[in-house]
């Protein structure tokens, strides 16, 4: 039988952790109560009910937490994740509340990130032909332009955009190209992230 790992040092280690996962686990939660809301999956009181427990829950957790996590973008950093509409959220510290012009722009910064893991996740799967690439980057230069038009990190995708524009349907990315282009999406992801963040 092998020898048991020691996962904790002690029992306030293990609180901490265990506090981190539990921040963790109500910022995704926040991010999917957004998603159903802006989807029309979820009722605006069902909505607001929720949403309004989750960042009271997420306030009384990260002021015990801050001294050690620092911002919730260095929080999710470390774990490589962004969630950006419940930070958008979080940084508002209210609900939609029937907001329709706020609603369509969570809708936007929700489909705007989708957009761009999609991208990623077709190059992972080896799809870099023209008639792949060009309807997602169509949508990831519309939304994110629309967010944030003077976004730097923009730039390189609406140049992929102009390229795949002058290829044929069939054609493809060549590895050095599908690599570049995997670069600067999640350049401008990163960028789009930390830009919601800072609002």
């Amino acid at each position: 039988m092998s020898e048991r790992i020691q996962q904790f040092e002690n029992n306030q280690e293990r609180e901490h952790l265990e506090s981190l996962a539990d921040l963790y686990g109500i910022v995704v939660a926040i991010e999917r109560v957004e998603t159903a809301y802006v989807r029309s999956k979820m009722a605006e009181e069902d909505y607001v009910k929720q949403c309004k427990m989750l960042l009271s829950k997420y306030q009384s957790l990260y002021q015990v937490l801050e001294g050690s996590i620092g911002s919730l973008a260095a929080f999710l950093a470390e774990y490589r994740s962004s969630y950006p509409t419940a930070v958008a959220r979080i940084k508002k510290g209210v609900p939609l509340g029937g907001n329709t012009q706020e609603a369509s722009s969570g809708q936007d910064i929700l489909e705007a990130g989708q957009y761009m893991i999609t991208f990623v996740d077709t190059l992972k799967m080896g799809q870099v032909s023209a008639d792949a690439l060009q309807p997602i980057l169509i949508d990831i230069v519309t939304t994110v332009g629309k967010l944030f038009p003077d976004l730097l990190e923009l730039e390189p995708v609406r140049n992929w955009l102009r390229i795949v524009n002058e290829m044929k349907a069939a054609e493809e990315l060549n590895p050095d190209q599908a690599r570049q282009a995997q670069f600067d999406i999640e350049a401008c992801y990163g960028a789009f992230s930390r830009r919601l963040a800072s609002k």
